[in-house]
């Protein structure tokens, strides 16, 4: 019979001390296959980033072709040309450049749509480049609960007189940024260029605004909401009642290098800035 083994003490200790070395060397390349798997995942992602081609001898010959084929992330470069139509991207965080700029490039719909651009899906991504110009009575863009980069543009001729909440450009919630954008010519009940409203944080910097006229609001009108401008001239403005330049309630502007040049209005209160219910004006 054989007799049962003893394990030693000692013999114990030499297992423990190699699953504890073990698991020390498992600890140390822990981070290099974490980095690792960031890597794959990083280069995964990218590669499914595609970048789609608009113009006459592109693969899709109008924008809205190519918004539908495209997937969040891509990119959507248009050629020099006029575009008859409306764009809504439909919940796609695309990126939408003018190649050769808005001395070149026109989106003009032929018929009236709620807008020239919609992003009412919670859209990120951008717009570069356009000249933007709505049919009668259309805005150029309406905005809700999204938060799009639009750069580089010039939109004339933009909203109604009598009915139009924001002339160009609509915007309820979310955060839009608008850089370098040429104004002009935008009429509008409440707001000529703009009305932002519902908690909205807008961002506006390096443009102007000419000869757009409002009932309220010249060229803005915020209502429970937040304006920054920056680097940007209004020339001519006028409102029909109150705030030449601007009509504030229970709002927040903010200010910086922003000049206002010949306000007018009829019985306006405020030719300037009309401010009421607590808002709040900062000149910085």
């Amino acid at each position: 019979m054989t007799p049962p083994r003893v394990r030693a003490r000692g013999e114990r200790s030499t297992s423990v001390t190699q699953v504890s070395l073990v698991r020390a060397d498992e600890a140390k390349n822990a981070p290099k296959l974490m980095m690792t798997l960031f890597s794959v995942l990083f280069l995964s992602n990218a590669a499914h980033a595609a970048t789609l081609s608009v113009g006459p001898s592109a693969t899709y010959t109008d924008i809205t072709s190519a918004i539908a084929a495209a997937a969040s992330g891509d990119t959507i470069e248009v050629e020099p040309g006029t575009y008859a139509e409306n764009l809504d991207l439909s919940g796609k965080d695309l990126d939408i450049v003018a190649t050769g700029g808005p001395a070149v490039t026109t989106l003009s719909p032929a018929t009236s749509g709620s807008a020239v651009i919609i992003y009412d899906q919670g859209e990120l991504g951008s717009l570069e480049g356009f000249t933007i110009l709505p049919p009668t009575d259309e805005r150029a863009f309406f905005i809700s609960n999204s938060s799009p980069v639009v750069t580089n543009c010039r939109i004339d001729g933009a909203g109604d007189w009598d009915s139009s909440w924001g002339g160009a450009v609509y915007v309820s919630s979310g955060s839009p940024t608008f850089d370098q954008i040429e104004f002009s010519n935008s009429e509008g009940a409440r707001g000529a260029d703009l009305y932002a409203a519902s908690g909205a944080n807008v961002t506006i910097s390096n443009s102007s605004f000419e000869d757009s006229a409002g009932k309220y609001g010249g060229n803005i009108y915020v209502l429970d909401a937040a304006v920054t401008l920056s680097n940007t001239t209004s020339t001519a403005p006028y409102s029909q009642y109150s705030g030449g330049f601007a009509f504030l309630d229970g709002a927040t502007m903010t200010l910086s290098n922003v000049t206002v040049e010949e306000p007018t209005g009829d019985t306006s209160q405020g030719l300037g800035i009309f401010a009421t219910d607590r808002s709040i004006i900062a000149w910085i």
